[in-house]
């Protein structure tokens, strides 16, 4: 009996390599996204201490260089916290395009996997078609000899 052998198996091994690669740089696009929001959000949680913060000092005294301080500070922050927004649309972005490239990757690896079991199936029917001609020859030289 033959050994099945896919002609394009280099071709789907390279495929497998490049959807792994692509499954690499995806997950890392995620930890950077991930990254970036919780910079985010502790820069918002910050803002919320230091709004607070001022909030009290309102109610307490009144400290007008103190309350300056606070209020450039929250500025900043939010300033801060404008950019860091940009960076999280940014890295979602970038996600994205890695989840797309990903999903391409996956699509051209099951193409080629469906055309190799495809071709097993039709190796398979070779082989079984085959093997029936040689028991058919079988059968026909024994009836012959017997006659």
């Amino acid at each position: 009996m033959a050994k099945f052998e896919f002609r394009l198996a280099g071709v789907l091994n390279l495929r497998e390599k490049l959807e792994k690669q692509k499954e690499q740089e995806y997950a890392k696009a995620l930890k950077k996204l991930e990254e970036e929001r919780l910079k985010e959000k502790l820069l918002r949680d910050h803002k919320d201490v230091c709004v607070n913060t001022l909030a009290e000092l309102m109610e307490d005294r009144l400290d007008p260089p103190e309350m300056v301080r606070y209020n450039d500070f929250i500025e900043v922050l939010k300033e801060r916290i404008s950019l860091q927004v940009l960076a999280v649309n940014t890295a979602a972005q970038k996600a994205e395009d890695k989840r797309l490239e990903l999903v391409e990757a996956m699509k051209a690896r099951k193409t080629l996997e469906r055309l190799r079991e495809q071709a097993l199936e039709e190796f398979i029917e070779e082989e079984k078609h085959s093997e029936q001609k040689q028991v058919d020859q079988v059968v026909s030289y024994r009836y012959a000899k017997n006659i």
